[in-house]
């Protein structure tokens, strides 16, 4: 099946009354999100928002039966939180305001490139992905074995980047787990020739296992800005656990945005 991206599972919601302009996006589009629902006015668009699942809408302003203004605004009072992207020829600045107060989340001005339009679903994809695991209640079971796996993918990729970056050398092996609202990151065959020689030779692990896990805790915060930025989540570092003779460390993230969903 290949490598998927994050954007490969999105369901997009599309207004556009301009033939020609809606064929020009699907076709760019349709290469990298899951489902493109199309729309000719609001009130198409409107109906297919209540009886299909989407996870971002693009919708234009100027158009016949229920405008992009009054389509958006309807949206909003029931989805407050969906990623909506405006595409319209309008730059006056009352309409600009407007669109402000409805909490669009792009405006971006015709005529565009579909590679333009790509870039904000690019850009927008950390929000949508936080909205697809809240709308689950954080219970992971309920998304897509796909998604996690992309999801996991993705901060598997992050996190070895990272420790290799400051250890200058990986893990051999790295596998996630998203569960309970917790990530833990299990890293295999990490340590430098340099602490495995010192532990064999002071024959006690306690030093090595507490240098690796202060280091761990020197680097979250670095750690921890780069998970959220690329995948959305708001994390806390929760236990560090190491162990040079098993050759394994167990690094536990706690997923804030499921505690403060809870807490709300």
């Amino acid at each position: 099946m290949g490598n998927k991206n994050i954007t490969d599972f999105f369901n997009v919601l599309y207004l556009e009354d301009d033939p020609l302009v809606q064929n020009m996006v699907v076709d760019a589009l349709k290469k990298h999100v899951s489902k493109i629902l199309t729309a000719g006015n609001g009130r198409e668009g409107l109906e297919l928002f209540h009886h299909h699942p989407c996870d971002l809408i693009i919708t234009d302003l100027h158009m016949p039966e229920v405008d992009g203004l009054v389509f958006i605004e309807k949206v909003r009072a029931i989805n407050p939180t969906i990623p909506i992207v405006v595409t319209s020829a309008l730059t006056d600045v009352s309409t600009l305001i407007t669109t402000i107060d409805h909490r669009v989340d792009k405006y971006i001005l015709k005529p565009f490139s579909p590679d333009e339009l790509i870039s904000v679903i690019q850009m927008l994809s950390r929000k949508i992905v936080i909205n697809k695991i809240e709308s689950s209640n954080f219970n992971m079971q309920l998304l897509s074995k796909e998604l996690l796996s992309t999801l996991s993918n993705l901060l598997r990729n992050v996190i070895s980047g990272y420790v290799k970056e400051v250890t200058g050398k990986g893990a051999s092996r790295i596998s996630i787990a998203i569960k309970d609202g917790f990530i833990e990151c299990m890293l295999y065959h990490g340590f430098s020739t340099y602490e495995v020689t010192l532990s064999k030779k002071v024959y006690d692990d306690a030093l090595i296992n507490s240098m690796r896990k202060n280091m761990y805790e020197k680097i979250a915060p670095t750690l921890i800005k780069r998970i959220q930025f690329a995948s959305g989540l708001k994390v806390e570092l929760y236990t560090v656990k190491v162990s040079v003779s098993d050759q394994v460390e167990k690094i536990t993230f706690k997923i804030l945005n499921a505690f403060e969903r809870t807490v709300q």
